[in-house]
C-alpha cells in the first residue's frame, strides 16, 4: 500500500506543478484582473469622487510649486479612501497645461504619485502610478472622463480612472480626475503581459525617416522590463510607408475603433492633429496597438479652426493627409475604410446620441457639483462649469476666467452642442450628402463648395456607401436562424461588402453564436494567427506532464506487480 501512496503524491505534485505552470503562463492576466477588480471596488467607483489626500512638508510643497517645470520627484505619504500610503514620490507633471500654469500664480497644477518608487513592493491595489489631472482647458470637467468612458465601451483599453477630491496637508486643493499611468499593471490587465515594448509619442506621427534610432527620439521608450526590439517598431514604420502587410505589424480593428472615437470626439489633441503626440504603442510578439492619452480636449476642446463642420471623416487630419501614414496607409484600403466607417456609425448612433450623453452628463453633474461649487483653485466659474456641459464658453480654452492663460484663451463648444454638431457631420458624409475628404489636405485645404451634390463635390466621389443599416440586421437576423455562419452567407457577406473585423464582432457579440471561424486570406486573419499560436505553450506543458503521468504510473504499477510476485 505504500507504493501505492507514494504513485498518489507522485501524481499529485505532478498535478500541482502542472497547475502552477499553467497558471503562471496566465497569471499576468489573472493577477491584473484581480487588483483591477480591487481598484474598482475600492477607488474607482463610477458612483463616487474618491478622495486623496498627499501629506508633504510645507517646505517640499512650496519648493514643488516653485520648481514646477522641473518635474523632479517629491518625498510623501497619500491617503486614499482613509487607506495610508506612506513614502509615496509625487510631482508637477504635464506638458502645455504645465507650462501655462507655471506662467501664472495658479497652484493647481497636475501631479504624479508613485506609489512602488521607494518601496517597490507598494502599489494601490495593484496600481503603480497614478495620474491627477487637472481638467485643465475644459470648463465642463467632463471631457476626459466621457472620452475614456466611451473609449472603452468601443472595445478600445482605457486605464482606470475616476474623480479624486484632492487635498493637501488637509486642504481641499480641487476636483481632479485620477487616470492610471499607461504602465505594467494597465498592461498586464489588457493584453495578458508587459514583456512587450511601450513606446510613448512626444510628437512622432509615425513617419519613415530612415533606419537610425535616433530619428525617432519623439518615439519615447517606456518599456522598463527589457531592452526595446526597434526593429520591430521600424518594420511597423516600413509597412505604413510603403502600405504592404500592415496587418503583420498593427493591430487594425484596434486601430480603426480608436480612430472612429477620436475622430466622433473631434479629439485633435492626439496623433491626428498637429503635435501627433498623446499616444502611446504597445507592442505583443511584433504586432502594435496604439493607445488613446490625455483626453481633456476631445469633444473639440483643441483648435478645431473654428468650424467643426470642416472636419472630413476621411481626412481626419490637421494638415495634410499623408503626413499622418498611419491613417493614410490604412485609408487606401477599402475594406479597412469600410470598417471604420462601420465604427463612426456606432458612435453616431450610440455615444454621440443625445438621450445618451443628456443622462452621462447628468449623471456626473450630480456626482461633482458640489466638490466644483468649492474648488479654490478652479480655472473657471462654477457658471461656466454648469454653461460647458451644453453651450460655447468664450474664451474658455487653455484656462478660462482666471488669469492662468487668459492671453491664449479661445472659445470651447459645448459637449451636447458639440455631439450634436458632430453626429449631424459624420451622419451627412457617411451617406454621400456632404463632401467626406478634401484633396488630401485635411481640415486644413480649403473647402469648395462649388458643385455639391449626392454624388460627390467636384466630381470628386463621396464616402464609400456601406450596407443600409436595415440591411444590417436583416443579415443578423439571418446568422441567428442559420444558428452560425455558413458558406452560403458568407458569401452574401462578401458580396453586402460587411468587412471580416464587423462580421467577427457579429458572431462574438450574439450569446447565441459561436465565435467566427472564418479562412484564411483575409484582412486580421495573421493577427487570429497570432493569437492561436499564443497558447502553444501552455498545451505542449499540459501534454507533457500528462505523459509524465502515465510513465510514473506505469512504472509505479510494474514495480508493485512484481513485488506481489
Amino acid at each position: 500500500m505504500s507504493n501505492y501512496k507514494l504513485l498518489l503524491i507522485s501524481i499529485s505534485l505532478i498535478v500541482i506543478s502542472g497547475l502552477v505552470i499553467f497558471l503562471d503562463h496566465r497569471g499576468l492576466a489573472i493577477t491584473g484582473s484581480i487588483d483591477a477588480d480591487q481598484s474598482m471596488d475600492r477607488y474607482f467607483r463610477p458612483d463616487e469622487v474618491m478622495e486623496i489626500n498627499i501629506q508633504i512638508a510645507e517646505a517640499d510643497w512650496q519648493d514643488l510649486l516653485a520648481n514646477a517645470l522641473s518635474e523632479e520627484y517629491y518625498t510623501a505619504s497619500v491617503t486614499v479612501n482613509g487607506d495610508h500610503f506612506p513614502l509615496v514620490q509625487v510631482r508637477a507633471k504635464g506638458n502645455s497645461s504645465l507650462k501655462s500654469v507655471a506662467r501664472t500664480a495658479s497652484t493647481r497644477y497636475s501631479f504624479k504619485i508613485n506609489f512602488d518608487g521607494i518601496n517597490n513592493e507598494q502599489t494601490m491595489a495593484g496600481i503603480r502610478q497614478l495620474n491627477l489631472n487637472n481638467n485643465f482647458s475644459d470648463p465642463s470637467s467632463m471631457r476626459e472622463y466621457l472620452s475614456y468612458q466611451i473609449f472603452g465601451q468601443m472595445g478600445v483599453a482605457v486605464p482606470l480612472y475616476g474623480y479624486a477630491a484632492l487635498y493637501i496637508n488637509g486642504q481641499y486643493h480641487g476636483l481632479y480626475l485620477a487616470v492610471e499611468s499607461i504602465d505594467e499593471p494597465y498592461l498586464e490587465r489588457n493584453f495578458g503581459h508587459f514583456t512587450g515594448d511601450l513606446y510613448k509619442s512626444t510628437g512622432h506621427a509615425l513617419t519613415y525617416e530612415g533606419d537610425d534610432p535616433s530619428a525617432y527620439s519623439k518615439l519615447v521608450v517606456e518599456s522598463s522590463r527589457k531592452n526595446p526590439d526597434f526593429s520591430s517598431l521600424l518594420a511597423l514604420i516600413k509597412a505604413l510607408d510603403s502600405g504592404e502587410s500592415i496587418e503583420r505589424h498593427l493591430n487594425v480593428d484596434a486601430f480603426l475603433r480608436y480612430l472612429a472615437v477620436s475622430t466622433a470626439l473631434a479629439n485633435f489633441d492626439s496623433y491626428q492633429g498637429r503635435m501627433a503626440h498623446n499616444y502611446y504603442l504597445y507592442e505583443q510578439d511584433g504586432i502594435f496597438t496604439i493607445l488613446p492619452w490625455d483626453l481633456n480636449m476631445a469633444f473639440g476642446g483643441f483648435d478645431l479652426g473654428g468650424d467643426p463642420t470642416k472636419i472630413y471623416i476621411d481626412e481626419p487630419t490637421q494638415g495634410a493627409l499623408a503626413t499622418k501614414p498611419l491613417i493614410a496607409a490604412l485609408f487606401s484600403n477599402e475594406q479597412y475604410l469600410s470598417t471604420y466607417h462601420l465604427y463612426l456609425e456606432e458612435v453616431v448612433v450610440n455615444y454621440l446620441d443625445q438621450q445618451y450623453l443628456q443622462a452621462e452628463t447628468d449623471r456626473l453633474f450630480n456626482l461633482v457639483k458640489d466638490h466644483v461649487k468649492a474648488d479654490p483653485t478652479a480655472f473657471y466659474s462654477y457658471d461656466q462649469f454648469v454653461k460647458n456641459i451644453s453651450e460655447t464658453v468664450i474664451g474658455a480654452g487653455m484656462g478660462g476666467e482666471t488669469e492662468t492663460a487668459r492671453s491664449i484663451s479661445r472659445n470651447v463648444p459645448g459637449i451636447l452642442e458639440l455631439a450634436a454638431i458632430m453626429s449631424d457631420t459624420i451622419t451627412n458624409q457617411l451617406e454621400g450628402k456632404t463632401r467626406s475628404s478634401n484633396n488630401g489636405s485635411g481640415m486644413d485645404g480649403r473647402f469648395n463648395m462649388g458643385g455639391a451634390g449626392l454624388n460627390g463635390l467636384d466630381g470628386q466621389a463621396p464616402a464609400q456607401i456601406r450596407p443600409p443599416r436595415e440591411d444590417l440586421e436583416a443579415f443578423m437576423d439571418e446568422l441567428r436562424a442559420a444558428g452560425g455562419l455558413n458558406e452560403e452567407l458568407r458569401t452574401k457577406a462578401i458580396k453586402m461588402g460587411i468587412p471580416r473585423e464587423l462580421l467577427t464582432r457579429f458572431l462574438e457579440q450574439d450569446y447565441r453564436l459561436g465565435p467566427a471561424i472564418l479562412p484564411p486570406g483575409e484582412a486580421g486573419w495573421e493577427n487570429t494567427q497570432q493569437a492561436e499560436i499564443s497558447i502553444l505553450p501552455v498545451l505542449l506543458t499540459s501534454a507533457a506532464f500528462m505523459v509524465l503521468a502515465l510513465f510514473m504510473l506505469m512504472f509505479f504499477h510494474r514495480r508493485y506487480y512484481s513485488k506481489c510476485q
